[in-house]
């Protein structure tokens, strides 16, 4: 059973109960991403293509695993980039062809910086971007 957790008092709380209890970090505010925008540099020459979830979520990057796959082997330049997966790299694809690098946890700060270095996010909506990245 799992409770969100939204405040450093709750997770003080929820510790002393459970040990693996931790922050769920809030969702930021838009003018947040706005002042940050300034300070971020892209990396030159290279397309990030970022998730971001948590370890329990992990599982829907087997629903576009194959896309992925194909899309990197045809190009060089491209990274994927997975924050908030945790220490459970077990949970992830075995990916063969796709170049990825992991953040395990962030915090408000560090996930618009993660968001303002991606070209291009990824969200679970199967309905729509399969298909499309099936023909790519």
């Amino acid at each position: 059973c799992a409770f969100p957790i939204y405040n450093p008092f709750g997770v003080k709380f929820a510790k002393a109960l459970n040990p693996n209890s931790f922050l769920v970090p809030d969702s930021p505010q838009l003018e947040l991403f706005d002042e940050a925008r300034v300070g971020v540099t892209k990396q030159s020459g290279k397309v990030i293509i970022g998730w971001i979830g948590t370890p329990g979520t992990l599982f829907n990057l087997f629903s576009i695993f194959e896309p992925l796959e194909r899309i990197f082997s045809r190009l060089n330049n491209i990274e994927l980039r997975i924050v908030g997966s945790g220490h459970r790299k077990d949970l992830l694809p075995c990916f063969e062809r796709v170049k990825y690098s992991t953040l395990p946890f962030y915090n408000q700060k560090e996930m618009i910086e993660e968001v303002l270095k991606m070209d291009i996010g990824l969200f679970r909506f199967s309905i729509l971007i399969i298909p499309m990245l099936e023909e790519f």
